[in-house]
């Protein structure tokens, strides 16, 4: 764009009548000279702005442009509210977006290594209630661009600090393991409800140590947003090699889980928690979760679908620990969790279960695309034991791909026939005692 065209924008007599007064939404993606100049004047009665650019092909005058959109923005469009602002490589135009005070709402994906300046400035944005970044660069290191790494020790320090964002109510961050960290550290919000965490990593020479900084965010959320409402921690990315990181093994600073787990206990309105395909050096992560799991009564869906951070094989619970979901997770209606299933307990003989979960998904240890489906005798006695624990259960396979090929599949869905039957028969001889007591005479 012609640089002459913003200077007769901001002086021309006519900047304050837009070419379309009723607009509320504008999504500008092209850099042709009317694509910005019907911008520039349609922003100044919006709402919500979009602005993506490509940054592969011209980043530098991407930035021109944006700046020069954002200084206008803040100087006439005074009913902005939602805004998001994709592949940008300037640290100066986040500078220049915190400025922006009447958003409420905010996206960002940004293009450039990410900075605790280029995320400190954000926190002018006194009004947001929703932030979402998206950091699809970062050094491979993690302890380039004089970032230190932490240790369990600094946590304190960092969750005792002064709130910012009084507003904000939900969190998203895709991002890699150091820049989660610096969000939670940085940003430091108190009364979020919802946190979503998508942890990616973007080359094959990663370095792996982002593995621990990603409980280390999590501890930092849980620790200063005790009404956090959904946590929710996903890990993107196909290319994560467990032979790639074994000089994690044992070492105290990346196996020290206590921060994280003290600060889901403490989560008593926590209604969605959904921790998967998440690396973890501790192999018995699962049977920690499960020994907090009582105390977070709120809760109505469970995902914590693990994975080993090393060679070393997970520990998991056996299928005896559903008896305690049972017993005191009693609003739980989703479930899905590591479990091994090779040995079924006996049925509970006093335990009588009015549990309403209606789903549940077991991620056995072995059982893969190779796997088989149980035994006859062993099917029957899984499916015996699971519908006595869970009366109310609609679904086993939910989660599993019905592809033929997939044993996982195949193997539940068996056990889940069979739960159906179970249920029918008490429905049928609920009924069947229903009319017998109408037709008793008195």
């Amino acid at each position: 764009m012609d640089p002459r065209w913003p200077l007769y924008l901001l002086r021309s007599s006519e900047h304050h009548r837009p070419l379309f007064p009723g607009l509320q939404s504008l999504y500008i993606m092209s850099l042709s000279d009317l694509a910005i100049f019907t911008g520039f004047s349609a922003v100044l009665t919006t709402e919500s702005l979009r602005v993506e650019l490509d940054v592969r092909s011209m980043g530098q005058y991407n930035d021109y442009v944006s700046l020069s959109l954002i200084y206008f923005a803040r100087e006439r469009a005074l009913n902005l509210k939602r805004l998001e602002f994709a592949h940008f490589s300037s640290l100066e135009v986040t500078s220049s977006i915190s400025t922006l005070d009447t958003l409420t709402s905010l996206s960002l994906t940004i293009s450039n290594t990410m900075t605790a300046d280029g995320l400190k400035c954000l926190e002018r944005l006194a009004l947001l209630e929703y932030l979402n970044i998206e950091h699809n660069h970062d050094s491979h290191n993690v302890e380039g661009d004089g970032f230190q790494f932490p240790s369990s020790r600094d946590l304190p320090t960092i969750t005792s600090q002064a709130s910012s964002f009084p507003n904000l109510q939900t969190l998203v961050v895709k991002a890699p393991g150091k820049t989660q960290f610096l969000v939670a550290s940085l940003l430091s919000p108190t009364g979020l409800e919802t946190v979503t965490m998508n942890v990616i990593n973007d080359n094959f020479k990663y370095d792996y140590r982002h593995i621990a900084l990603v409980p280390f965010a999590a501890a930092i959320h849980t620790k200063r947003n005790r009404k956090l409402k959904s946590l929710e921690i996903q890990w993107n990315s196909a290319l994560f090699k467990p032979e790639a990181s074994n000089t994690l093994r044992n070492d105290v600073e990346y196996s020290d889980l206590k921060p994280f787990l003290t600060g889901l206990w403490s989560l008593r309105n926590v209604t969605r928690l959904k921790v998967v395909r998440v690396p973890w050096c501790p192999l018995d992560i699962v049977l920690q979760i499960l020994k907090i799991l009582p105390s977070l009564q709120s809760l109505k869906e469970l995902h914590f679908v693990a994975r080993r951070a090393t060679m070393d094989e997970l520990i998991l619970p056996p299928l005896s620990a559903l008896e305690d979901i049972a017993k005191y997770n009693l609003r739980l209606e989703i479930l899905a969790i590591n479990m091994d299933t090779s040995i079924i307990p006996p049925v509970p003989s006093v335990f009588i279960s009015t549990h309403d979960l209606q789903v549940m998904c077991l991620y056995p240890f072995k059982l893969g695309v190779d796997a088989t489906p149980f035994p006859t005798d062993e099917t029957s006695r899984l499916a015996r034991y699971i519908d006595r624990l869970f009366p109310k259960l609609e679904s086993l396979t939910r989660y599993w791909s019905p592809k033929p090929k997939k044993a996982a599949y195949r193997a539940w869905v068996g056990v889940e026939k069979i739960v159906r039957t179970f249920q029918e028969v008490r429905a049928w001889q609920a009924a069947a005692d229903a009319a017998e007591q109408l037709t008793v005479p008195s």
